[in-house]
């Protein structure tokens, strides 16, 4: 990597960073050279140590190899060591023998240090939408590599390394395309689908695959429920997810970790089932008005009790699992059960409100087809996108084919 001729015009210094990888891709070297006017001189050349993927030392190979930064890590914001790829893990880091302990805000991003010895701040950050540094304070602010995501930023390019590729801030995207390709959705640069302000890694849910389209079908399975009824129920429950009202987000606030724990099952009370108060509470009021919003309502919150199964903080909820937890082909049988559960309540519900298959022993379990059931299955399995995007269109497309859906 090595400044341009342009930018060397425009006044950036003439640098070359050259950086070396081990057979998983990790980097275990980074060396930085300058230029004298006829020649590149090596100023510093560190060598990295890892711990899976965290990084445990920085070592100085040209001073025969002293530490120059150590790090300690606990469990990072997945709730184990590496789950979350570290973010929100480290605990602390050594200048020397001088310990500073991390601070964090809910998404795992680096806010501060604090002097173990004297207990002050010996660094400060705040950042933009996109990760950019807007407030980089204190003594050892600039000493500090682990910032924003607990990601290692090289001070040279500011850059974030995040293992198998390298970010932008300022650009506000990937500088490679997503190791997964299409997988990872339709944009292979884009950060967290390009819209990091309402788009986050540490909340998550079943997607409009799922909350639209899956329920709708279910739905429609039910022979004497109005077609208009189906696209109702399954309108308010995607609507859950796209009401501000409701919608799920970082639990900075009281308001959000509520809505967080009633609308999307995450809390640490029981998750699903009778002992569930807040489930009990949606599925009282969808049976008592017969509005097929409620019940819309309510049918999110039961699909999420699946997705979300383990998740009990409203604050951070999945953390830096990303996605994936709402990925139906994540965990296939998990799905299968939640669409089960979702049929058996559209069911009840038919019986209950419409008085439609009442006399019927209508259940999930006899409802479909062993073609439908196929189909269901090949629908569940079918890709969802990457660990921190949304489902995209591709996907989307491919899996609406299965069911013979068309797009809303």
């Amino acid at each position: 990597m090595e400044v341009t001729s342009t930018a060397v015009t425009a006044g950036v210094a003439k640098q070359k960073l050259e950086f070396a990888y081990d057979g998983q891709s990790r980097r275990v070297s980074k060396k930085v050279y300058s230029w004298s006017g006829s020649a590149w001189l090596l100023e510093s050349s560190l060598l990295f140590l890892y711990d899976g993927w965290n990084l445990i030392a920085e070592l100085d190979a040209l001073d025969s190899n002293a530490a120059v930064r150590t790090y300690v890590w606990g469990t990072d914001l997945s709730g184990s060591l590496q789950g979350a790829g570290g973010v929100g893990g480290l605990l602390f880091a050594y200048l020397g023998s001088d310990a500073h302990g991390a601070e964090f805000d809910g998404n795992g991003n680096v806010i501060g240090y604090v002097d173990m010895a004297t207990g002050a701040k010996s660094a400060t950050y705040e950042y933009g939408a996109f990760g950019e540094i807007l407030i980089a304070d204190g003594m050892s602010a600039e000493a500090m590599p682990f910032r924003f995501s607990t990601k290692y930023t090289d001070n040279e390019t500011g850059l974030l390394y995040y293992g198998l590729r390298y970010y932008s801030p300022g650009m506000g995207r990937w500088l490679s395309k997503d190791p997964i390709e299409e997988e990872g959705g339709t944009s292979l640069y884009a950060f967290v689908s390009n819209n990091p302000v309402t788009q986050f890694d540490s909340l998550g849910l079943y997607e409009i695959d799922v909350h639209y389209y899956l329920t709708l079908w279910l739905a429609s399975k039910i022979k004497c429920l109005p077609e208009s009824d189906a696209t109702a129920i399954a309108s308010a429950d995607q609507g859950v997810d796209e009401n501000p009202a409701t919608s799920p987000g970082l639990g900075n606030t009281e308001r959000q970790r509520n809505v967080n724990t009633k609308y999307h099952a995450l809390h640490a009370a029981p998750q699903g089932g009778p002992s569930d108060a807040y489930m009990e509470t949606l599925r009282s009021k969808a049976f008592s008005s017969c509005d097929p919003a409620d019940l819309g309502v309510y049918l999110h919150y039961l699909q999420d009790t699946f997705s979300h199964r383990g998740f009990t903080d409203p604050t951070t909820g999945h953390g830096k699992a990303g996605h994936n937890p709402d990925k139906t082909a994540n965990d296939v049988s998990r799905a299968y059960r939640m669409a089960e559960a979702t049929l058996d309540a559209l069911i009840a519900w038919s019986k209950s409100c419409k008085k439609c298959c009442e006399s019927s022993s209508a259940t999930a379990a006899n409802s479909l087809s062993k073609p439908e059931i196929g189909d269901l299955f090949q629908f569940l399995k079918s890709p969802g996108g990457g660990f921190s995007t949304e489902i995209g269109e591709d996907d989307l497309a491919a899996k609406l084919k299965i069911l013979n859906l068309q797009k809303r």
